[in-house]
């Protein structure tokens, strides 16, 4: 979700070469640039800002690093409208990894949400969360 270059997708790629992928963008821009660095005949790639295309319990991962920039404006209410159709989406026992900033708190929400929310890297700029 919000897949931006596809730099995340590509890593999980790297680790899971035979992974079906799709990748998920509201930007036509981002996914064009995710065809050029995603190449695998896996890979579906989705014009779209929800995941509304897809069936209860579908996932076993989902990663992102969802906006939050717009413009001159900090917003995660997009942020929080994701978690919760990542929720829905994920399987039962499946997992959520989220790159994000420090500062945003998404802990907080993501702990509302999801039975078990683990750091499982950080700097000072940066949080990967780990929800199960």
């Amino acid at each position: 979700m919000a897949c931006g270059n596809g730099i995340l997708a590509h890593a999980a790629l790297v680790n899971k070469p035979n992974a079906e992928i799709h990748l998920l963008d509201d930007s036509e821009l981002a996914i064009a640039s995710c065809k050029i660095n995603i190449d695998s005949e896996k890979a579906c790639f989705h014009y779209n800002d929800t995941l509304d295309n897809f069936e209860n319990n579908t996932f076993d991962l989902i990663i992102s690093n969802p906006p939050f920039h717009f413009e001159h404006e900090t917003n995660i209410e997009v942020a929080l409208n994701l978690f919760k159709e990542v929720k829905r989406c994920l399987k039962k026992g499946g997992s959520f990894q989220l790159v994000t900033s420090n500062h945003l708190n998404s802990k907080t929400h993501l702990n509302k949400l999801f039975h078990k929310v683990n750091i499982i890297a950080q700097n000072e700029k940066f949080v990967v969360y780990h929800c199960v």
